[in-house]
């Protein structure tokens, strides 16, 4: 008496079962490196990449938008005026609260001080720790200035607009890492 494994029909499926199951259980499916579309080719990876940097340059430029809005804005140059006498009397509080920054990218990984030797997927993990950690404080931010009075427009909208982009950031890095894991 055969056994059913033995038959070519059942084996073939068995094969496509185990082979299907394996790329499941290893959260790993069959992408293609380029996705063929019309005038070209389209990878998703590079796309993201270059998303990631794009947001990149744009909380930048909202970053320095917002602390000259904060400065110049007459809603809040006042305090913005005082905090920087404090810094050129070298009032200890006002020092450590603008030079301390609750996340830096000079942390590196395990304590590392070689930046250059740092592996992709640390610095991915690195980097998604440093947006990460600005995702409350932004949150917090904003929740703020929309319950105080008085609050001009434009240091509002670009409170929410650097909130979103840091959110979309983190998401963009987080993707990414999931590719970099899965080509190790």
């Amino acid at each position: 008496m055969e056994l059913p494994l033995s038959q070519a029909q059942f084996s073939g499926t068995f094969l496509m079962l185990a082979v299907s199951n394996m790329l499941l259980w290893e959260k790993v499916s069959s992408i293609p490196a380029c996705l063929a579309e019309e005038g070209g080719c389209w990878n998703p990876i590079v796309e993201t990449f270059n998303s990631a940097m794009q947001r990149g340059e744009t909380l930048r430029n909202l970053a320095d938008q917002l602390y000259t809005e904060l400065y110049h804005n007459q809603f809040s140059s006042e305090q913005f005026l005082a905090l920087n006498s404090k810094l050129i009397r070298r009032d200890k509080t006002a020092v450590r609260a603008g030079t301390y920054c609750h996340s830096t990218l000079s942390n590196s990984p395990d304590g590392e001080t070689k930046h250059a030797d740092v592996e992709t997927e640390k610095y991915l993990k690195m980097l998604i720790n440093f947006v990460g950690a600005w995702i409350s404080p932004l949150y917090h931010l904003v929740i703020e200035l929309s319950a105080m009075q008085d609050v001009p427009e434009t240091i509002l909208s670009k409170a929410k607009d650097i909130e979103e982009n840091k959110r979309e950031l983190l998401d963009d890095l987080k993707w990414i890492l999931t590719k970099v894991r899965i080509s190790h």
